[in-house]
């Protein structure tokens, strides 16, 4: 996996990794963790928080739970202007809507 590696495809990797037990977990992590990076101003390690917990929301079952998770942290990534995680999120809607709706409906959802 490279160091460019989707928080998706991290969330895919996890499956045969991790029980729903040890999601369930490392989910609780990232809400507890997003409060922190806010009160110390860290907007982008909290946005970070949010995708991640986006990424552990799917295979845990819950799309909605991932698609809301990776909106709220575009927007920090779009205040923020960090282009970069902004694109990743967008990526992580967009497989969303792609498995949602079959792949190729899926273009331009969020343009």
């Amino acid at each position: 996996m490279t160091a460019f590696a989707t928080t998706t495809e991290l969330a895919a990797g996890w499956r045969p990794l991790a029980n729903a037990e040890d999601l369930q977990q490392a989910l609780d992590c990232f809400r507890e963790a997003r409060p922190m990076f806010a009160a110390l101003g860290d907007r982008d390690s909290e946005a970070n928080a949010i995708q991640n917990a986006g990424a552990v929301h799917g295979p845990l079952g819950d799309q909605a739970g991932a698609r809301a998770a990776f909106e709220q942290a575009l927007i920090i990534f779009q205040a923020t202007k960090n282009r970069q995680t902004e694109g990743t999120s967008y990526q992580s809607i967009g497989s969303i809507h792609a498995a949602r709706l079959g792949g190729p409906g899926a273009h331009g959802v969020h343009r």
